[in-house]
């Protein structure tokens, strides 16, 4: 399992949370940050204002509130399923490496993601 002090502390916009990732605090300074290669597009695209969501971001989180509340992964995505109905996203960005991202429409695709990240994040 990846340190929970990485989890609650690193962001993907910086950090490498997939499989070949640091797994501890001291092992992520030695690396040392490893840039998303989307991190300036998102700026831009918080700054125009446009409807888009990092898989990332929000896998990330998933974890955090499981942490947190001592639930599962799959407890804390029904949470965060009915939280996403509020909030009228339309695209998702995704990457399966950390290389490659891909805009998803399809928010039942993009929650499958999001708990795919989550299980990337916390590496049981």
């Amino acid at each position: 399992m990846r340190e929970a002090r990485m989890i609650q502390e690193g962001s993907p916009c910086d950090t490498s949370f997939y499989p070949d990732g640091p797994m501890t605090v001291e092992e992520a300074k030695k690396v040392g940050k490893i840039l998303c290669p989307r991190v300036d597009q998102c700026k831009k695209d918080h700054l125009d204002g446009r409807s888009i969501q990092c898989v990332m971001k929000l896998g990330r989180e998933v974890v955090r509130a499981t942490l947190e509340e001592g639930t599962s992964i799959q407890e804390e995505m029904v949470t965060f399923r009915h939280d996403m109905d509020q909030i009228p996203t339309k695209e998702f960005v995704w990457s399966p490496d950390g290389k490659e991202l891909q805009i998803l429409t399809d928010r039942e695709v993009a929650f499958a993601k999001v708990e795919e990240f989550a299980q990337m994040v916390i590496a049981e």
